[in-house]
This record gives C-alpha cells, sequence and structure tokens, in this order.
C-alpha cells in the first residue's frame, strides 16, 4: 500500500511538513495571557456562557456579534447581486 502522506493538503493536520502547534492558532494557549489582551471576541463569548455560567451575558454578546457579522455581511451580498455575481 502507498503512503497517503502525499494526499495530505500542506498544512494539515498530520502532515509530517506541518509544525504540531501554529503559532498563529495559540497565541495564548487559549487563556488571552496576563490580563486578557488577546482573548478573541468569541472566546470571550464561550468563557462567558460556558465557563463562568454567565447566560445572558453571553447571549447578549452573541446578539452583538450576530448584528455586527450580518453589518459586515449585508453590502457584500447586495453588490453581489447588484453586479449579478450571486
Amino acid at each position: 500500500m502507498a503512503d497517503a502522506d502525499h494526499l495530505l493538503p500542506p498544512g494539515a493536520a498530520g502532515d509530517p511538513r506541518c509544525p504540531a502547534v501554529h503559532p498563529g492558532v495559540h497565541l495564548s494557549g487559549g487563556t488571552g495571557g496576563p490580563v486578557d489582551p488577546t482573548l478573541f471576541y468569541a472566546l470571550h463569548l464561550k468563557e462567558q456562557g460556558f465557563t463562568n455560567l454567565d447566560r445572558s451575558y453571553a447571549s447578549a454578546l452573541a446578539g452583538r456579534l450576530l448584528v455586527i457579522t450580518a453589518a459586515f455581511t449585508a453590502p457584500q451580498l447586495l453588490a453581489g447581486q447588484a453586479l449579478g455575481v450571486l
């Protein structure tokens, strides 16, 4: 049987050319570092909802994230429809 490593795209998990941990993925080990300067919004949302069990605050964060995502998505969608791309 042939070695299947050649079927993996570069950078895929299990690729021998790929380092075990990508520094861009784990900036601070997932903790946000001291005083949380690198804590991403989605990680903060997850920690509030599941770790701190503050579901109402996490729900407000999720609603804000939905509004921000819609604000960035709607113009792109409308522009794509106007150009006939979509």
